[in-house]
C-alpha cells in the first residue's frame, strides 16, 4: 500500500486531496497533511511516507526548495508536485529534482490516481518495498539537529542516551558501486552486519552511507581485513571513514562528522580507501584570507573572467594540494559564497548562480571527486563575472550617454561640434561617433538637427518671436539655412508651420 503525505498551505486543498486519497483505502494510506516545509521535516521525524504530494508555492520555503532538501536526505522518497501555476520553468526545475509528476490545480481525481499508480509501479520495478526505517530517520535527524536539545532528543530516540563504554563511529560509503545502492539498502545492511561483527548499531543515510557504531577494542589490521572482505562481497569500490574513540554517547553526532571528515579524503587522488580521523591534524586548515577573497569578488564585479579563473584556481589548487578537510572547505566556501551573494544582490543581478553555489556547498559532503568542486565553482563564477561585466558595461554606457545628452541639451543653441562633445566626455571623435550611432540609431549631426527642429517647433507654437530670432535660439546663425533645414525635415517652412497652428 502506498503511504502518502499531503503538503499544501491552503486548508481547503489539503482537505480535498486528503479525501481523494482516503477514497481508495485498498490502494493508498494517508499518513497525514502538513501546511509548510517546517512541519514536513518535523513529521518525517516520526514517520516517512512513500510519496509526498506538495504544493509548489508555500510561505518561507517553496515546494522545490523542500524537495531539494529532502532528496539529499531520504533515498526512498518520491514526489508529485501540485500547483496552480502553469509555469514551464517550475516544471522544468521540478524535473531536475527528479520529481515523478507535475499536476495542475484544480486537481482532477483521475490524474492524481494515475500519477500515484505510476509511483507505485516505479517503486515495484526498483524493488523499493519500504520507507525509511524509524532508526535511520532518527539518526538523520540527529546529524541535522540545529540545537543541543534536538540532538539529545534524537540520541534518546536511538536508545543511546544511557549507554556507556568506548566506541567509534564508522561510515561506509557505497555510492561508487556500479549498482545503485539505494535500490539494495536492506541487502547492504545485511552484508555489513555479517562482515563487521562488532556494530551494535547500524544505520543507513543518504541512500549510500552505512553508519556503524563499533564498541570495544579492535586493531587497524583487523578492520582492514573486514573491509577487504566486504569489498569482495560487494564487488565494487567502497570507502571507509573511522572516527576517533569516545566514551560519551552524547558525542555521537560529533564523532559522525569526525568520521565523515576523514572519509571524504577520498575525493583527492591517490588517497586510498580507508581513512582514520586521528591521522589528520586539525590545525592544518586552508583559509582564504579576507584580502584574497576581496580580490576575487572585485574581479567578479569588474567582469574580469580571466582574473576570476586565475584567483579561483589558486584557491582550489591549495585545497587540493593540502587535501583540505571537507567540513573546513564547506565553512570557507560558504563564507565566500555569502560575499558573492551580497555582491550580486547589490548589483541587482539574477541570484540563480549564487543560489546554485549555496545549494552545492550545503550538500558538499556528497561529492565523490574534487573535480566536482572545480567544475561547479568555475562554471558559476564565470557566468556571474560575465553578467557582472555586462552590468558594469551598461552602467558605463549609461554614464557616457547621460553625459553626452546632458551636454547637448545645455549647448544645442550655440555652435556645437562632435569634437567639442568628445573632448567634454574624454573620448576620441571616432569612438564617440560610432558609439553614439550604435546607441541612438542615428548620427550625432542627425540627433542634433532633430533636437533643434523640435525646440524650434515649440518656439513657433508658444512665442511670437521672429523666424530669425527662433533660428538663433536653436543654434542657427543663418536664418535662411534654418528655413531650408526646417522645410527638409517637416515638409513646410517655419512660417507655414506657424500658420497651420493658428487655424
Amino acid at each position: 500500500m502506498l503511504k502518502i503525505l499531503v503538503v499544501d498551505d491552503e486548508p481547503k486543498v489539503r482537505r480535498g486531496v486528503s479525501r481523494l486519497i482516503e477514497a481508495c483505502p485498498e490502494k493508498y494510506e494517508l499518513l497525514g497533511a502538513c501546511s509548510n516545509a517546517e512541519s514536513v521535516i518535523e513529521f518525517l521525524g516520526q514517520r516517512v511516507p512513500d510519496v509526498i504530494l506538495t504544493d509548489i508555492r508555500m510561505p518561507n520555503q517553496d515546494g522545490l526548495e523542500m524537495i531539494n532538501y529532502l532528496k539529499h536526505r531520504y533515498h526512498n522518497l518520491d514526489f508529485i508536485i501540485l500547483s496552480g501555476y502553469g509555469d514551464f520553468e517550475y516544471a522544468k526545475k521540478a524535473l531536475q529534482y527528479q520529481v515523478y509528476d507535475f499536476l495542475l490545480k484544480p486537481l482532477k481525481p483521475q490524474e492524481l490516481y494515475t500519477a500515484l499508480d505510476g509511483v507505485k509501479e516505479k517503486r515495484k520495478e526498483h524493488h523499493i518495498q519500504r520507507s525509511e526505517s524509524l532508526e535511520d530517520n532518527h539518526f538523520f535527524n540527529l546529524i541535522r539537529a540545529s540545537n543541543i536539545q534536538e540532538e539529545r532528543k534524537q540520541i534518546e530516540n536511538l536508545g543511546l542516551s544511557q549507554k556507556e563504554g568506548r566506541y567509534r563511529v564508522l561510515i561506509l560509503d557505497a555510492g561508487a558501486l556500479s549498482e545503485n545502492p539505494q535500490s539494495r539498502i536492506e541487502s547492504l545492511k545485511k552484508i555489513v552486519k555479517e562482515v563487521f561483527e562488532q556494530p551494535r548499531h547500524l544505520y543507513s543515510c543518504f541512500g549510500y552511507q552505512m553508519i556503524m557504531i563499533c564498541e570495544g577494542d579492535w586493531s587497524r589490521e583487523e578492520l582492514l581485513r573486514s573491509f577487504e572482505t566486504l569489498q569482495r562481497k560487494l564487488e565494487g569500490r567502497i570507502f571507509l571513514g573511522v572516527s576517533g574513540e569516545s566514551e560519551n554517547y552524547l558525542e555521537v553526532k560529533a564523532k559522525y562528522f569526525e568520521a565523515l571528515d576523514a572519509l571524504k579524503q577520498y575525493i583527492y587522488p591517490g588517497g586510498g580507501q580507508v581513512f582514520y580521523a586521528e591521522d589528520f591534524k586539525k590545525e592544518k586548515e586552508v583559509v582564504f584570507s579576507n584580502e584574497n577573497c576581496g580580490r576575487l569578488i572585485n574581479a567578479i564585479q569588474r567582469g574580469n573572467e580571466s582574473a576570476v579563473q586565475e584567483l579561483l584556481k589558486k584557491f582550489l589548487d591549495e585545497y587540493k594540494e593540502k587535501r583540505c578537510r571537507i567540513l573546513s572547505m564547506k565553512r570557507q566556501l560558504l563564507l565566500l559564497q555569502r560575499g558573492i551573494a551580497a555582491m550580486t544582490e547589490e548589483l541587482g543581478m539574477d541570484t540563480g548562480y549564487s543560489t546554485e553555489l549555496g545549494d552545492f556547498i550545503r550538500n558538499i559532503e556528497e561529492i565523490r571527486d574534487f573535480s566536482q568542486v572545480e567544475e561547479v565553482w568555475q562554471k558559476n563564477l564565470k557566468e556571474i563575472a560575465r553578467e557582472a561585466g555586462a552590468i558594469a558595461e551598461r552602467k558605463m554606457n549609461s554614464y557616457y550617454m547621460d553625459q553626452i545628452l546632458d551636454y547637448v541639451q545645455k549647448n544645442f543653441m550655440k555652435e556645437l561640434s562632435l569634437e567639442e562633445v568628445a573632448e567634454y566626455v574624454n573620448l576620441s571623435v571616432g569612438y564617440l561617433s560610432n558609439y553614439f550611432k550604435g546607441k541612438m540609431g542615428m548620427t550625432f549631426v542627425d540627433y542634433l538637427t532633430k533636437l533643434r527642429i523640435e525646440k524650434a517647433k515649440e518656439l513657433l507654437m508658444y512665442t511670437n518671436d521672429k523666424i530669425y530670432k527662433i533660428a538663433e535660439q536653436v543654434g542657427y546663425q543663418n536664418s535662411q539655412y534654418f528655413v531650408t533645414i526646417f522645410k527638409k525635415k517637416t515638409g513646410v517652412t517655419p512660417a507655414e508651420y506657424r500658420k497651420c497652428l493658428s487655424r
